[in-house]
């Protein structure tokens, strides 16, 4: 009896440990989704204003902003390319 009482205990406490990593991972996914609509939001902005220095009616903003990068400053970047995984050189 008292080894039965002992282990519902112990499964007792497993359960309200359990139910509390259950709520932390809860919030830790719900702040993460935040983050990366935020993120989403932030890149879809800046990908547009892209599009309108690509898209320019003025002829010099919108050669400059269609010609490539140098390959020194390609060169340059690769490091910070390796650490955020955007292979996009533009």
């Amino acid at each position: 009896v008292d080894a039965l009482l002992s282990s519902n205990d112990n499964k007792d406490e497993r359960i309200k440990l359990l139910e509390r990593e259950h709520r932390i991972i809860t919030q830790l996914n719900t702040s993460h989704r935040k983050q990366l609509a935020e993120l989403e939001s932030a890149l879809n902005h800046k990908l547009a204003r892209a599009d309108q220095l690509r898209t320019s009616h003025h002829e010099p903003t919108k050669t400059w902003a269609n010609t490539d990068l140098p390959d020194d400053a390609v060169q340059l970047l690769k490091q910070t390319d390796c650490e955020s995984g955007d292979t996009h050189q533009h």
